[in-house]
């Protein structure tokens, strides 16, 4: 319950409103679709309002359909609180991204669950593992520095795309094929939707984003095959060099090396 009324017309997006409970304060948002904002919706930590304004004698009230819960915490805390994130979470700490999900924000996690961390190719995974920086890489490709309810995300025209940027980078495609059916780059859908943390929101994914595992696994693995064949190669090209080199300085004739 905030402290003092508030009326739909102070709420607004980024707006923080104090509660009854100290240091419990309610983050709020609102999302126009595009292009032409034919759909408007405020959401309170991420809820959708379905009525606003309920007024009576000494009070306003603002009907959500869900019961509003504090975060837990930043977007790092609630992801140890998790048990179904151990896994990217470790990785976080590997790539040294821990500190930085932990500052002001905001942000917005397509966390990978611990499943989609077990589907991917073992090999490949502990090879990313033992490179910090590509690491690090592959884990921003899932993270946007903005707040994306999931009733943030729309389904727009097809010549609109709902395009977020990554913190690598990268260009994210976001779209709602069905009612409370959402996916990432058309493909890979949101398995769990808004885990509020005080400086963002995650969102739970059962597979990697295939942009980010291209990017920082295929492509860097394809040119070190390259690069090793092209190495192979140049070392039996140069053997067959020296091969031919000393048939030449063979004296065939005389069956002994040529003198001079």
């Amino acid at each position: 319950m905030p402290n003092g009324e508030i009326n739909s017309r102070h709420l607004r997006t980024n707006l923080r409103i104090s509660t009854l409970i100290p240091n419990k304060d309610i983050s709020f948002k609102e999302y126009y679709s595009v292009p032409f904002g034919r759909t408007h919706k405020r959401v309170a930590q991420c809820i959708p309002l379905i009525e606003a304004d309920i007024t009576s004698c000494n009070s306003v009230a603002h009907l959500v359909d869900r019961v509003l819960m504090p975060p837990k915490g930043n977007v790092l805390d609630v992801l140890a609180q998790t048990p179904n994130y151990s896994m990217v979470l470790d990785l976080m700490k590997i790539a040294g991204l821990s500190d930085e999900l932990q500052e002001t924000g905001p942000f917005t996690y397509f966390a990978p669950t611990n499943q989609a961390l077990i589907n991917v190719n073992q090999k490949e995974l502990a090879n990313l593992r033992d490179n910090p920086e590509r690491l690090k890489g592959f884990l921003k490709g899932h993270i946007i520095k903005a707040t994306i309810c999931c009733a943030g995300i729309f389904n727009n025209p097809w010549f609109w795309r709902q395009n977020e940027w990554t913190l690598d980078g990268s260009q994210l495609h976001l779209s709602e094929r069905h009612i409370n059916h959402y996916l990432i780059n058309r493909r890979t859908p949101i398995a769990e939707c808004d885990l509020t943390a005080t400086n963002g929101v995650i969102h739970g994914i059962n597979s990697v984003l295939d942009s980010a595992w291209e990017k920082y696994v295929v492509e860097p693995e394809a040119r070190n095959s390259m690069e090793a064949r092209n190495q192979f190669h140049g070392m039996i090209g140069q053997h067959w060099d020296d091969v031919w080199d000393n048939m030449r300085e063979w004296n065939w004739m005389g069956r002994g090396w040529r003198s001079g």
